[in-house]
């Protein structure tokens, strides 16, 4: 990946949500398959305010970014007006390189001025120094 080129961070609507979803396609499954059911849970998850950001190196996609508010998050978890990382994603050849960082600094401006901010992260234990690097991000 060529480190001069700029990674373009944006929101991803609802009806390209196909744009991220590939991603999610694992070797030896049926990418329409995965496409199909994944864009189905997207649309349920949509209704609860679910929030999709992109991170684009030279037009490709190379990382995804879904947040939700934690009053719809699948644990149970208080808080007024804070936010859930729901799914994070950097494609190995993008890692190393501040993306996953700047995804969720640049998802407190997709919350369009909300007071809310990210403060709860639903990680798997494995996932560790991810964790520490979000708890840094202002």
């Amino acid at each position: 990946m060529d480190g001069k080129a700029v990674t373009e961070i944006r929101e991803v609507p609802p009806g390209d949500i196909d744009l991220v979803n590939v991603m999610c396609t694992m070797p030896g499954s049926d990418p329409q398959e995965v496409l199909r059911e994944s864009a189905r849970i997207y649309q349920d998850v949509a209704a609860l305010g679910v929030r999709t950001l992109g991170a684009f190196h030279n037009g490709r996609l190379v990382a995804r970014l879904e947040i939700m508010p934690v009053d719809a998050a699948p644990l149970a978890l208080a808080g007024d007006g804070l936010w859930v990382i729901r799914c994070l994603w950097v494609l190995e050849e993008a890692q190393g390189r501040g993306i996953a960082k700047t995804l969720v600094s640049s998802s407190s401006s997709s919350l369009n001025g909300a007071s809310s901010a990210i403060r709860a992260c639903c990680l798997h234990a494995t996932f560790g120094p991810y964790l520490r690097m979000l708890t840094a991000v202002p």
